[in-house]
């Protein structure tokens, strides 16, 4: 798969099926409308690429909300799912584009045969397009196919259910309509050594900034560090008990011993355990997080023998 952070001065494809979005989670939606790119392309032989936008510094109006996986972690899972380019330039290059002139940008540049998008999907200068513009703006350039939109425990599946469902602690269930586990990438920072002196040794990483925020609480984990992958519990708030903490994901990672600082480490969360509290003290909240670990091992270890069948 080759990615464009920026345009190149001509696309090496010759006609191509272009999927258009955003793409910030990667959900069961957005899966659906890649898995019919992919397979249309190559019954038509065509290239299956992806256009959407590098939005670190910009955002478009309409996604303003914390990310659900950062841009690097989402070219990773692309890498699997057969596309073969992504081009995500900057938004600032395109958010004054009218929707036509859009469209005709997609012909003229990508040679797009075929464009696969959303129903929700919207488009041009202040997103005032819509699907069925696209297609018609299109018409007798490129076949248009809008995907219907993926509904799930009664409810349409979108980033901002899913952001919610976190937000109450139900990771379960936001993990379903992700399709995978909500995971959090992040270097391993220093800390006050509270924990490997008075409690349990935690690998700890700053929250990432614009990321989405769960429930603060403990939940069971799986911590991908050093090549292999471990039975962990996570804290994610701001310490009560000892105070003075920004947002942390704190990870105690089961029969691991070294050293991980500075190292990115990816943590994913399984389920949610309890909410935060602050305890009378640190001898109160050791034995709290020795229970949380018990839990923790006995919920991972059902979890992956649930996967495995």
């Amino acid at each position: 798969m080759t990615i464009y952070e920026s345009l190149p001065e001509a696309f090496p494809a010759s006609e191509t099926a272009v999927a258009l979005g955003i793409f910030d989670g990667l959900h069961l939606g957005h899966m659906a409308v890649i898995k019919t790119l992919v397979e249309i392309s190559q019954n038509e032989r065509l290239a299956p690429c992806m256009f959407t936008f590098n939005t670190t510094t910009l955002r478009p109006a309409m996604k303003t909300g914390e990310r659900l996986l950062s841009e690097a972690m989402r070219n990773k899972i692309l890498e699997k799912t057969g596309i073969e380019y992504v081009l995500m330039p900057d938004f600032s290059q395109f958010r004054d584009m009218g929707p036509k002139d859009f469209s005709l940008f997609l012909t003229r540049y990508l040679n797009v045969k075929a464009v696969f998008c959303g129903e929700d999907f919207r488009f041009g200068k202040g997103a005032k397009a819509n699907a069925a513009d696209l297609k018609s703006f299109l018409d007798g350039l490129a076949s248009v196919h809008i995907i219907k939109t993926v509904t799930a425990l009664g409810s349409a599946i979108s980033a901002t259910r899913i952001k919610r469902l976190l937000q109450e602690g139900d990771v379960a269930v936001a993990n379903k309509l992700l399709g995978r586990p909500f995971s959090i990438s992040a270097p391993v920072v220093r800390g006050r050594g509270i924990g490997h002196r008075h409690l349990l040794p935690t690998a700890n990483q700053v929250y990432p900034e614009n990321f989405a925020v769960p429930r603060f609480g403990v939940y069971a984990s799986e911590a991908a560090a050093s090549g292999r992958r471990y039975a962990s519990v996570t804290n994610i708030g701001v310490k009560p008990t000892v105070g003075g903490a920004p947002l942390l994901a704190e990870t105690h990672i089961f029969d691991f011993s070294g050293d991980l600082y500075g190292e990115e480490i990816t943590v994913t969360l399984l389920a949610f355990i309890r909410g935060e509290e602050k305890f009378d003290g640190l001898t109160a909240l050791k034995a709290q997080m020795e229970k949380d670990s018990v839990l923790a091992r006995e919920i991972y270890s059902a979890y992956f023998a649930q996967v495995a069948e």
